[in-house]
């Protein structure tokens, strides 16, 4: 089959979902990626993936923001409007016109707007989650009076376009079951391929000489940042009180200067790491202190694949599917402190965790089993838009 791939970005290791289906997709199929660029690295990130062919759209930030600020006062998603770029419509009609694909497959919802460049061919997107739910949590909770503001509009924009991905696309994937409608059978489940190059971890060889605590995630993500400053500010005082050796790792890409200011003898920032394997089979626990989540925090599926053991919000545990039969589950400050103290201390209960979480994950997320939901979504729908 020929499938055409549209994408707003560059799919990488910092996107191990986009980058794992696209190239699963590539093993079996003739695939085409058209896809936008905002950097160098960008386009040499893309043009290294595994596909027949490659169709970079250079795009330019100041381009995006201008879109954006047209989007909004049009009352368009600004999600969309970031990379609705003419330039971007033509390049892919033009491309359809001559791959002449059997299938296009779109990534994310940024990319759902272009459905109606490819004619009459059966359309799939993986919105990974829905989106919306994030913004009207940002309304909610932000501190930030402005990011209320935007969140609020955007959420009711991005609850409209989703609905309009229902109507109109042949299938919709997602990653958590949570966003699955029992009456609606056009989205299915497609779990997140991780992107970690160790095999499961084993927390009997893990060293333990240095109680280790690690916060993984892309630090320009503002949900990310906000959570390993709030552990740093209200938990992480009052778990050096009763284990003053314990020591945090923030590992991810992009740390803004909030996140820098947290480092202290007892407070790491590493910024991106080659390796975040290596971080995470040389710690005690991983914790998710993120109230800002929707969908499946990879963080949490790749602690479990290592055998960390985890202590997560309560909408972390809920979005990957799991309880307190998986992982440690903390509100308040002062469960955050109990929980991260009897990870660090009680390894008894720490490795029953453990065992639980890895048989869990191992059969959830285990290589067969995510791909195989992958072929099932996809297959049966080879019908034209007039048929459906």
């Amino acid at each position: 089959m020929k499938i055409i791939v549209v994408v707003p970005w560059a799919p990488s290791v910092t996107r191990p979902r986009s980058l794992g289906l696209i190239s699963y997709l590539a093993k079996n199929h003739d695939v085409l990626v058209v896809g936008a660029t905002w950097s160098a690295s960008d386009a040499e990130e893309l043009q290294q993936l595994p596909v027949t062919r490659v169709v970079a759209v250079p795009m330019k930030k100041t381009g995006a923001y201008w879109r954006s600020l047209v989007g909004l006062l049009k009352g368009r998603s600004l999600q969309q409007s970031y990379v609705d770029s003419p330039h971007f419509r033509s390049v892919l009609r033009q491309a359809v016109a001559e791959f002449r694909p059997d299938l296009a497959f779109f990534n994310v919802i940024r990319t759902a707007q272009f459905g109606n460049e490819v004619g009459e061919i059966p359309t799939v997107i993986d919105l990974d989650e829905f989106r919306s739910s994030y913004y009207e949590l940002l309304s909610e909770t932000s501190k930030n009076p402005m990011w209320r503001i935007i969140a609020s509009l955007e959420k009711k924009r991005m609850r409209e376009a989703e609905e309009r991905v229902l109507a109109e696309f042949n299938r919709v994937i997602v990653s958590s079951p949570t966003d699955l409608q029992p009456n609606n059978p056009g989205i299915r489940l497609v779990r997140s391929p991780h992107a970690l190059s160790s095999p499961l971890g084993s927390s009997e060889n893990r060293a333990r000489n240095d109680l280790r605590i690690i916060f993984v995630g892309r630090q320009s993500y503002r949900a990310n940042a906000e959570a390993v400053n709030w552990f740093v500010r209200e938990v992480l005082p009052g778990v050096l009180k009763r284990v003053p050796n314990a020591h945090l790792f923030i590992v991810g890409d992009a740390p803004p200067k909030s996140t820098r200011r947290l480092g202290s003898d007892n407070v790491t920032v590493t910024g991106r790491v080659k390796d975040v394997a290596e971080h995470y089979a040389s710690a005690t626990v991983s914790v998710i202190p993120v109230t800002m989540a929707t969908g499946v925090q990879m963080k949490l599926i790749e602690s479990m694949v290592m055998g960390t053991p985890v202590v997560a919000t309560p909408i972390v545990a809920r979005g990957a599917g799991v309880d307190t039969q998986h992982c440690y589950v903390a509100s308040t400050a002062a469960e955050w402190i109990d929980m991260v103290v009897a990870a660090l201390t009680d390894e008894g209960s720490s490795a029953s965790l453990v065992e639980r979480a890895r048989t869990w994950v191992g059969s959830e997320y285990s290589v067969d089993s995510i791909y195989r939901s992958l072929d099932e979504a996809l297959s049966g729908i080879a019908v034209t838009k007039e048929l459906r």
